[in-house]
């Protein structure tokens, strides 16, 4: 009885296999298995985040405040407040102090810069915002990883190593 009804079976499905097999070239089903054929967002796209008010926009939204000094003092909180957000958003890539080393930076050719002292020294304040704002190079944007004011915190945590 079993035997039966296995070679029925057998029977009923040897016809539809071979049709699956033939028509397999007529339908041609699509598979993108491949990461670079799907569909992604890139940190390049997505919403457009307005301009501060009072600013001047220029060159691909990256904007200088009509204030292009630092309005925020280099006080302790806000440099401690800088250190924060520099271990969470820069360190990977300029390392704990700044001095390059981070875990991802190593992998740059060539590195990450030495922020520290002798480079800080040559950049003001508005020049350090607009890179932080806009990318630079092989650096990312952080506009929308980090506030106006925390770039600001950021900033002084860069000018208090500076200063070391």
């Amino acid at each position: 009885m079993i035997r039966r009804t296995v070679i029925i079976l057998a029977i009923l499905l040897l016809p539809l296999l071979a049709g699956l097999l033939f028509t397999y070239e007529v339908i041609n089903v699509e598979f993108n298995s491949l990461m670079e054929d799907q569909v992604s967002v890139k940190n390049q796209e997505g919403p457009i985040i307005p301009f501060p008010e009072q600013s001047v926009p220029f060159k691909r939204g990256a904007y200088v405040a009509r204030t292009v000094e630092n309005p925020y003092p280099g006080d302790p909180e806000s440099v401690a407040r800088g250190e924060a957000l520099f271990a969470v958003h820069c360190a990977v890539c300029h390392g704990d102090k700044g001095i390059g080393g981070g875990p991802v930076g190593e992998y740059f050719d060539p590195p990450p810069p030495d922020l520290t002292k002798d480079l800080l020294r040559s950049l003001n304040d508005a020049f350090l915002f607009t890179v932080l704002t806009d990318g630079f190079g092989r650096m990312p944007r952080m506009v929308e990883n980090l506030s106006v004011d925390e770039r600001w915190d950021v900033i002084n945590y860069l000018r208090s190593l500076a200063q070391d």
